[in-house]
């Protein structure tokens, strides 16, 4: 198999793993396997520099589809609050709107909005 179609494969199984996602936060690590395994298969068949480019490339690519984790913090009335998906517990989050105490936010990983109170 060609570097190219190993890529082809990866980025499929990517978009197929993204909407399985909200299932279980295990589909994350099955990604991040992808990415070892197609750097580490890249790399016996092709040599090292192929595998660099495909674990680079993959790696890229999972990102886009998956975004990259971190969490979410919010500063209100000098306290520090770090939000979750409530459906997921993904921390990684994309604040929509926050007015006051109220706060909406779209989760990187299952896309559901949810809105957080502040207290």
């Amino acid at each position: 198999m060609s570097f190219w179609a190993w890529l082809g494969i990866l980025v499929v199984v990517g978009i197929i793993l993204r909407g399985l996602r909200t299932i279980t936060p295990i589909v994350d690590y099955i990604g991040y396997g992808l990415i070892l395994a197609g750097f580490i298969y890249t790399w016996i068949r092709d040599g090292f520099w192929l595998g660099l480019l495909a674990g680079f490339i993959g790696a890229v690519a999972i990102s886009l589809l998956f975004g990259l984790g971190g969490e979410t913090e919010v500063h209100n009335d000098g306290k520090k609050y770090s939000l979750t998906c409530d459906k997921c517990g993904y921390e990684d989050l994309e604040i929509i709107s926050k007015d006051g105490n109220r706060v909406f936010t779209k989760c990187k990983r299952c896309g559901d909005v949810v809105e957080h109170i502040l207290q």
